[in-house]
């Protein structure tokens, strides 16, 4: 559950994917995954990491008008991905994307693990 705390950590988290890019797509894409990244990237399941890349290349392509399969907004993830690798564009933007989520979980994950640390050293002392 994610409470007030963290939601405003990830509010103030600074995306520097593009200069164009849409904070709200990205927050809602990534959404899913905030507690799990507190909890470690290991945590992280080969079908989170292509679903939210899907998600992340769909608002990609709408933020710069870039037309996709129609597919990849429907939950059939093998079939978007498929169609996807047929385009250069496409295949970069997405590949790019899904080597990037454990990078992006980690930089999310860096408030909660100063707050643990701070926790425990106040615990301590």
């Amino acid at each position: 559950m994610v409470i007030a705390h963290d939601l405003q950590l990830f509010g103030d988290f600074k995306f520097e994917l593009s200069d164009n890019w849409r904070n709200d797509c990205a927050k809602k894409a990534l959404e899913p995954i905030i507690n799990q990244c507190a909890e470690g990237i290991e945590t992280i399941s080969p079908f989170q990491q292509k679903s939210i890349a899907i998600q992340l290349s769909i608002c990609e392509f709408e933020n710069a008008e870039i037309s996709y399969p129609s597919e990849c907004r429907s939950q059939n993830l093998d079939t978007c991905i498929l169609l996807l690798e047929k385009s250069p564009q496409y295949w970069t933007t997405f590949s790019g994307y899904y080597r990037e989520i454990r990078n992006i979980c980690h930089q999310i994950s860096l408030p909660f693990a100063k707050d643990q640390i701070l926790q425990v050293y106040e615990n301590i002392t």
